[in-house]
């Protein structure tokens, strides 16, 4: 009876609501609303009175009109002797609609501030609210409604960070007219009528500072007020604070149901029930995975914290995205490494469903070799072998693809791919091969497959054996001390010219052969292996004074840094210097270059003062922020620097661990870590001084457990349990141990000195028969010693010379008639001495001798040139806005060779006035229409910016041949100078110049020398500048005559009697010329059809340098407007 009277009574409330459409408080709640005002006159006119009190000022003329209407329509009501109830209402609500209805001033933060951005939202919502520094936020899912808090033009700093410092729950707090403004944000998942909607509820605190009262922010009228305040509060006193919540519906999860009503949020419970239940929603899966419970760090804590839930939070239903804001959508080998992220914390909740979502069809070459690397750790993790084998052949067939992509019949390396947006040979296309077959082989090991295991064994060995061969010659070639991106040549041959290009360390992240593969139980050997902490120190040395430390740069879209940025410092994991590098690049990253709350852009461009977050910071970037590959990598990083399993089932502990980390009172805690088989372990680790304990949680491994915090090296005294390696600094204990101690020789600082090193004097740099030679004086407690030499351009050419103190550079690096500075400084393990004096330093040509011929003539050039037809020996098109910036002559060696010797930036002309053709490109195989050339501005964009341009070179011998470049001027005057490198011809030197406009000359340049293998030189120099903007150009150039003669460097003539011209300079700091390129505007007019077009006007962008200067050996450039990939 009690049952059928409850539900009497609810179809009877059910009508009323419906009759007299008051919001359903009982039919629909899970409670009631609060706050719901009673309007009467008395309400009315202290409305009126508290609107009267204040100043209504920078909102349109329009919606002030509006809401000066609407006041003085309620006074006449409020003067009426008996005004009626329903009058009164609709004074005060039509009164409250036109203050809702101001319609503000200004900008918001995503006009002013747009790089500033982060999103919140629910577990595998498909739009989530994408949200910006002053609080507003957008709803895509809303036909992208900007929600808005009222406040523009913010000029103070704003506090900017998640609520308790890892929830979703973005906290923004700063002032505008001595109003205190803070704002909280975060989604809950809410069910009403039966369908899922992801409800965005705010909070808005407003404290008034001033001394007069104000009139409240206007928010968006779309949203719902959930308490009193935020429905019918509109000005705030002195020193009152007022706190006014907020709903709104936000997402449908990929659904298109009919929104909730107004008053179904509303009745759907407040804004503390919702925080409550996003709260226990997210700490109950954190609390699922691994957890890293103590660190001297703590934000590293809350960065995986943050980044877990993130994850989740772009993660559209089961599908695997990167981004919301950009990259919403899965790119396999983010997939594929976000996943195995997932794996690596334990968190297998969906994780049939993730590996699902694997594209049937894969995008990237990278992701078919390491498809099989998710299934491994789930495997390993789970011991769910009867779903591998239900996945096995899928696995296979791309596993497969690893022999059918390497070159020479799959015995080679691996085929050219656009892994690092450019087109080449790179390593990290052979490491991710290598260790796709090291995870696919264990996959094997576990199913019992023989014949693939077979397989596996032998395409592994055979593979590693030829990529270490070819790495071998490429670096005995080339003189390389490191391991370059490429196969096949060094970095300064394609984008990674530019140090801040990260793609240099490419491999040690994406190609996971080095710490994962290690992981796998991998055999590694050979320069691949043995080169790891040299190649670290190569990249860390050429960023030095260009980035702070590690930081390992970024790519055109970000060229600072990248979300990436921690997980570069993998593979140090399985070297000696570096192996807190995961751990010191991920501070750097929340220290520097978040642009929300910890949350980073994939491209992360420099940090600017102005921007308006209150910490370090970088205002923005490209790609996406928050980037879920980039996040998951660090993560991973992280974790594996504190603890790993091997497949095997032996346990890793603090591997990565910085040396700080273990002062006496730090702690480290981790638990829940996921081992094979569903175990769980973990660890404590307490410094005492010398005394570190460490302690085992949970269950016990398969196998032992090995401690190799760096610190250990040759720095242990004894242990109370297990055997040492006191040169690797292992303490390894049985898997049983449950505590040892381990004391130590030293104690670890929690601040460690600064080590300095002596400066050493550069003394001399002399020209020898077929090398430089420098020489310096040695300093005490170096290391080694590494000379720097450049031209007046950027790029610094660098050769470590370990602990000798002089050094030959051989003469074919060096550009004879081409002015050089010399620097030498010294480095002990990271620390480095500041650069030595300069010596500035010209190779000269040998002395003058008969035999050789130089003819150089100018001419107009046709209006179409066919490349194909007059480069009949080599050509070379320069400034193609395609993925790569130059064009060249196929099947031919490049004898047409290119480079930079200003300093400054060089940009793209993109309306020349010759049109290029030809039939037999590289890339782009024909083109009938081809305007496109590089830009040169001499030093600088001013008067004064003279100097080098570029240097071009040509094989020379008896045969003669005859080179054309085309080339222009810009109000400026441009010389070419032509010789040759065994002084056999006069030197020649010729001009273009106008003063007004530009011009366009062909440069024909009829030559031989008097020996055989020798070369033609060929530099410009602005001399002239008849404007700020006036410049040169170099469009093309083409060589005819026959192949030349090669001739072994040994038997090649020289001529000894000839000393370099030196001049030393006095001792100096360096200057930091910071690989920063100034942004070449051109300031040049776009040209009518019928004028002649202006040489260089186009729109110039500062980060197609980096692409522009890789031309040397025809490399294929980067881009700077597709798609990073990490590859970037």
């Amino acid at each position: 009876m009690k049952r059928k009277m409850k539900a009497l009574l609810s179809l009877i409330i059910s009508f009323i609501i419906a009759l007299t459409q008051v919001p359903p408080v009982l039919a629909f709640a899970v409670e009631p609303q609060a706050g719901v005002k009673v309007i009467n006159s008395e309400v009315l006119a202290n409305t009126i009175k508290d609107l009267e009190a204040v100043k209504v000022e920078g909102y349109t003329e329009e919606s002030i009109a509006n809401f000066k209407k609407a006041l003085a329509d309620a006074k006449e009501v409020q003067k009426a002797s008996s005004p009626s109830e329903d009058t009164i209402v609709k004074a005060y609500e039509t009164l409250k609609t036109s203050v809702r209805s101001l319609v503000i001033t200004g900008d918001y933060s995503d006009k002013n501030s747009p790089g500033l951005v982060s999103s919140f939202g629910w577990d595998g919502d498909k739009h989530a609210p994408i949200a910006y520094i002053d609080g507003s936020y957008k709803l895509r899912d809303r036909s992208n409604l900007i929600v808005r808090f009222g406040v523009t033009n913010v000029e103070t700093k704003i506090k900017w960070y998640n609520h308790s410092e890892y929830l979703p729950c973005f906290v923004n707090e700063y002032n505008k007219d001595q109003l205190d403004i803070k704002l909280e944000s975060f989604a809950d998942k809410v069910n009403l009528n039966g369908n899922d909607f992801e409800v965005a509820y705010s909070r808005y605190t407003v404290t008034n500072k001033s001394n007069i009262a104000k009139l409240l922010p206007v928010v968006s009228p779309e949203l719902i007020p959930l308490n009193e305040a935020a429905s019918d509060k509109f000005v705030i006193n002195p020193g009152e604070t007022v706190v006014r919540d907020y709903a709104i519906a936000a997402d449908r999860f990929g659904k298109d149901y009919a929104w909730p009503s107004d008053a179904e949020i509303a009745a759907a419970g407040s804004y503390d029930t919702h925080f409550t239940n996003m709260r226990n929603y997210w700490d109950t899966k954190l609390s699922s995975i691994a957890q890293i419970e103590k660190l001297p760090n703590k934000s590293l804590i809350n960065a995986y914290k943050a980044g877990y839930i993130y994850t989740h939070i772009v993660k559209d239903g089961k599908n695997v995205n990167v981004g919301e804001n950009g990259y919403d959508k899965i790119y396999d080998h983010d997939t594929i490494g976000i996943v195995a992220t997932l794996f690596t914390l334990g968190d297998f909740s969906e994780a049939k469903d993730l590996l699902g979502t694997l594209p049937a069809k894969l995008q990237f070459d990278d992701a078919k070799w390491k498809y099989s690397w998710p299934f491994a750790i789930y495997l390993r993790k789970t011991g769910d072998i009867e779903y591998i084998k239900e996945k096995f052949d899928v696995i296979k067939t791309n596993t497969h693809k690893i022999e059918e992509d390497r070159i020479d019949n799959g015995k080679g390396i691996i085929k050219q791919t656009y892994a690092i947006d450019s087109t080449g040979h790179w390593t990290i296309d052979n490491w991710s091969a290598l260790f796709g077959l090291l995870s696919y082989r264990y996959i094997c090991e576990q199913l019992g497959e023989k014949e693939e295991l077979q397989w596996a064994k032998a395409q592994y060995d055979d593979l590693l054996k030829v990529v270490n061969n070819t790495l071998s010659d490429t670096m005995k070639k080339y003189s390389l001390n490191y391991i370059p991106v490429s196969m096949v040549e060094p970095n300064d041959f394609n984008r990674c010219e530019d140090p801040r290009d990260a793609n240099w360390a490419s491999m040690f992240l994406f190609g996971r052969w080095a710490w994962d593969g290690y992981l796998f139980n991998g055999s590694q050997e050979g320069v691949s292996f043995e080169k790891i902490d040299d190649t670290y120190a190569y990249g860390f040395n050429r960023l030095k004074d260009l980035l702070e430390p590690y930081n390992f740069g970024g790519y055109p879209h970000g060229i600072y840094s990248s979300a990436y940025n921690a997980g570069y410092g993998s593979a140090a994991l399985v070297g000696e210097k570096y192996r807190d590098a995961g751990i010191k690049a991920y501070e750097f990253m929340i220290n520097k270059s978040m642009s929300g709350p910890f949350g980073w852009w994939e491209g992360i461009n420099y940090p600017k003062e102005s921007s308006l977050w209150n910490i370090p910071h970088a205002p923005g970037g490209g790609g996406s922020n928050q980037h879920m590959w980039g996040q998951s990598v660090n993560t991973k990083v992280l974790f594996d620097s504190l603890i790993a399993e091997k497949i095997d089932g032996k346990i890793i502990l603090g591997r990565g661990i910085p040396t700080e980390w273990l002062a006496k009172g730090e702690e480290i805690k981790v638990s829940n870590y996921g081992i094979g088989n569903n175990k769980h372990t973990g660890f404590s680790m307490v410094s005492e001084g010398k005394n570190i304990k460490v302690s085992m949680l949970q269950d016990t491994p398969e196998n032992t457990i090995s401690i190799e915090m760096p610190f250990l090296k040759n720095n242990i005294a004894s242990v109370t349990s297990g055997t040492i390696n006191n040169e690797k600094g292992i303490v390894e204990i049985s898997k049983d141990t449950k505590e040892v101690t381990i004391t130590l020789k030293n104690e670890a600082a929690k601040e460690q000195p600064s080590q300095t090193i002596q400066v050493p004097v550069l003394n001399k740099v002399e020209q020898k028969e077929k090398s430089v030679n420098v020489s310096w004086s040695g300093v005490k407690n170096a290391e080694g010693y590494v000379v720097e030499y450049k031209t007046d351009n950027y790029k610094i050419n660098k050769v470590d010379v370990k602990d000798a103190t002089n050094s030959s550079i051989s003469l074919d690096k060096l550009y004879p008639e081409v002015n050089y500075e010399f620097k030498v400084y010294a480095y002990s393990g990271n620390v480095e001495s500041k650069r030595s004096n300069a010596i500035n330093f010209k190779v000269t040509l040998p002395k003058l001798v008969e035999g050789g011929s130089i003819d150089m003539k100018i001419n107009d050039p046709e209006a179409i040139v066919d490349l194909t037809k007059e480069g009949t020996l080599d050509w070379v098109r320069y400034g193609k806005t395609q993925s790569t910036k130059v064009e060249r002559k196929a099947n031919t060696k490049n004898y047409i060779n290119f480079d930079v010797l200003q300093k400054n930036a060089i940009a793209v002309l993109k309306d020349s006035k010759v049109n290029f053709i030809w039939q037999d490109g590289t890339e782009e195989v024909e083109s009938s229409n081809s305007i496109y050339g590089l830009v040169f501005n001499g030093e600088d964009k001013t008067l004064n910016g003279l100097g080098d341009g570029w240097l071009i070179t040509a094989p020379a011998d008896t045969k003669e041949r005859v080179l054309r470049i085309y080339t222009s001027v810009y109000k400026s005057k441009a010389s070419i100078m032509a010789y040759l490198s065994d002084n056999s011809a006069d030197i020649k030197v010729d001009a273009i110049e106008n003063k007004t406009t530009s011009q366009y000359k062909v440069f024909e340049i009829r030559y031989k020398a008097k020996n055989d293998g020798q070369t033609l030189y060929v530099k410009s120099h602005v001399d002239e500048k008849y404007a700020t903007s006036g410049n040169h150009t170099l469009l093309a150039a083409t060589l005819q005559g026959e192949a030349p003669v090669i001739i072994p460097e040994e038997e090649k003539p020289t001529n000894p009697e000839n000393p370099g011209n030196v001049e030393e300079n006095k001792p100096e700091n360096p200057s930091n010329n910071g690989g920063n390129q100034t942004e070449n505007n051109g300031n040049k007019d776009n040209n009518k059809v019928e004028n002649l077009p202006k040489t260089g006007s186009s729109s110039y962008n500062a980060l197609l340098i980096v692409a522009i200067l890789t031309v040397l050996t025809g490399a294929v450039m980067l881009s700077s407007t597709k798609r990073k990939k990490k590859l970037k």
